[in-house]
Parts: structure tokens; C-alpha cells; sequence
């Protein structure tokens, strides 16, 4: 039937994104986590990932509010877009309804993306387990929410492939911001 159709479709998918998270992982902890860095418009990249990606974010009550100053940046788009779909499932599943802020540009030599919302908020000593796989803020969250418990952590490793980083910080909104940082320059990865 259709529905019966529909529900394996939906298993199918998630076993996929569990297979690529798992081997973006172990790609990274192999130092084999290869880039494609080019010249890239932030701005633009995060446009077209939130316009798919905003209905989900609607259902889910929440509204995107940008924050996208004309920005090049030096990365690997792909790699970009998976982080940002990442961040965004994040804050769907775990974020109060509201505004979800996007913010990519670049400062200082810096490419910056981050991703923030109006809460519940991470303790500080859960912010710095966040990247860890299979780690959860919260014990009660069950893995039959539809998480793996892996995007935090490909979100990290792919920061570390561009050199750089990624943290969790309190919103000025009051819940959570998830940023990461790297160096604007050519010929890595």
C-alpha cells in the first residue's frame, strides 16, 4: 500500500544518512576526510538549504530568520550544505517553537556559520559533550525520535577538515548556539 510504501521509503532514507554519517566519521578519524575547497557564496548556499529545508522547520513551529551579510568563503559547498542541514534538523527536533537565526559571513579572515534558537538551552557541561557521537543532553530523548545521535559530531568533523572548529555556546535569544569557524583560505583538505 501506499502508506506501508511510504513508512519504508522513510526507513530506507534514515539508514542512508546513518551509513554516510558513520562513514564521514570514520573518514575523519582516518584523516581521510578529503575537501573540495573553492570560493563560495555563503549567503547563497544557506538560501537554498533553507528554502528546502523550511517547511519542516514550519511544521515544527519554527520560523528562519537570516542573517547573511555578501560573503566568499573558502570551503566545500557540499560539505557546507550537510552542516547546515544538520544544524537546522538539530534545532527542529530539540529547539522551542520559534525563530531559528542563521548567520553565515565571514570576519577577521574567518568564515563563520551559525546556527541559533530561542531555546530550551544546553547546560553548560552538556555544550561541551555535544560533538561527541551517540551522546544525548538528555537521557529521556530515545533514539525513536528519528536521531542517531551522529550529526553533532559529523558537524564537528567536518569543521575539523576545514580546519577549524565548532562550538556550543548560549543564544542571546536563550537557547542555544551552535557556531563554527574556519580560516578562509585556499588549498586545504
Amino acid at each position: 500500500s501506499p502508506a506501508l510504501f511510504g513508512k519504508l521509503l522513510s526507513q530506507v532514507e534514515g539508514l542512508s544518512r546513518l551509513i554516510e554519517d558513520l562513514r564521514t566519521l570514520g573518514l575523519s578519524e582516518n584523516g581521510q576526510l578529503h575537501l573540495q575547497i573553492v570560493s563560495t557564496d555563503l549567503a547563497q548556499e544557506v538560501r537554498q538549504v533553507v528554502d528546502l529545508y523550511e517547511p519542516a522547520m514550519r511544521a515544527a513551529g519554527q520560523r528562519p530568520e537570516l542573517d547573511l551579510p555578501p560573503a566568499r568563503g573558502h570551503c566545500d559547498p557540499v560539505r557546507f550544505r550537510q552542516v547546515l542541514l544538520a544544524l537546522l534538523d538539530n534545532a527542529r527536533k530539540h529547539a522551542v517553537p520559534g525563530i531559528v537565526r542563521i548567520h553565515a559571513g565571514v570576519a577577521d579572515g574567518r568564515c563563520v556559520l551559525r546556527v541559533e534558537d530561542e531555546g530550551p538551552g544546553v547546560p553548560a557541561a552538556a555544550a561541551q559533550r555535544m560533538f561527541e557521537a551517540f551522546w544525548r543532553a538528555d537521557a529521556s530523548r530515545s533514539r525513536d525520535g528519528g536521531g542517531s545521535g551522529l550529526g553533532l559530531a559529523v558537524v564537528s568533523a567536518i569543521a575539523r577538515a576545514h580546519q577549524g572548529h565548532a562550538v556550543c555556546v548560549p543564544s542571546p535569544l536563550g537557547g542555544t548556539a551552535i557556531e563554527l569557524s574556519w580560516p578562509n583560505a585556499v588549498g586545504r583538505g
